[in-house]
């Protein structure tokens, strides 16, 4: 029979301590293997995103101000241009007819011609250094401001003195029609609307005025 003894003791103290410490290590080893071979832990969903918060009242009360306020400077801005463009061709129409003006008036003074002295041309009499002017046949006295026609009257600016009009006196003829929306031609002075004209008194001077109906007449 076996029997217990220090050496034995000492034996069976060292295998259990080596069996103990091969437990361990094969717990480890498998603990290891197991985490090895599980997969890796998904990342994290992100959050997700905030809707936007609806505009408050007073954003809206700001966003309408500024639509106007574009709205209102893109219609000036319009404006604007449209005048500008207006008076540009104001200006260039009333140059031509200036232009045109003195071309007639340079080929009147070469018909009539001047002598320091009375004399008959261009549609009235000279005298001295006056000059006189005749509106569709009719001389246009001191003081006469309305010639009247065929289809309404002439105003004329300004009135003729009591020898006539000063020489490079400008002279304006507005046409006033009877009829609305009629249009005149002018003869002999240089047309700037289409019921205005313009001569100047470099000469004798006779001026035609035809008043034109409108194409489609009021009733």
């Amino acid at each position: 029979m076996w029997e217990f003894n220090v050496q034995n003791s000492y034996s069976l103290g060292f295998w259990g301590f080596l069996a103990v410490g091969m437990l361990v290590g094969l717990v480890i080893w498998a603990f290891k293997r197991g985490g090895a071979q599980q997969p890796p832990a998904a990342p994290p969903t992100p959050p997700a995103p905030l809707a936007p918060a609806p505009p408050t009242v007073g954003q809206q009360n700001a966003f309408q101000s500024l639509a106007q306020a574009q709205a209102r400077i893109l219609q000036n801005s319009t404006y604007l241009l449209e005048s500008a463009e207006l008076s540009v061709q104001t200006a260039l129409t009333n140059k031509r007819a200036d232009e045109r003006q003195k071309y007639a008036d340079d080929i009147e003074q070469g018909r009539s011609g001047t002598n320091g002295g009375a004399q008959t041309g261009g549609g009235g009499t000279q005298r001295g250094t006056s000059y006189t002017l005749t509106v569709n046949g009719a001389p246009v006295g001191q003081g006469q401001t309305r010639v009247d026609i065929a289809g309404g009257y002439v105003n004329l600016t300004p009135a003729p003195g009591t020898q006539g009009y000063a020489p490079n006196t400008r002279v304006t003829l507005t046409v006033v029609p009877d009829a609305l929306g009629a249009t005149a031609s002018f003869h002999g002075a240089g047309q700037r609307g289409p019921l205005e004209g313009v001569v100047t008194l470099r000469n004798n001077r006779n001026v035609t005025v035809t008043i034109v109906p409108p194409t489609n007449p009021s009733p």
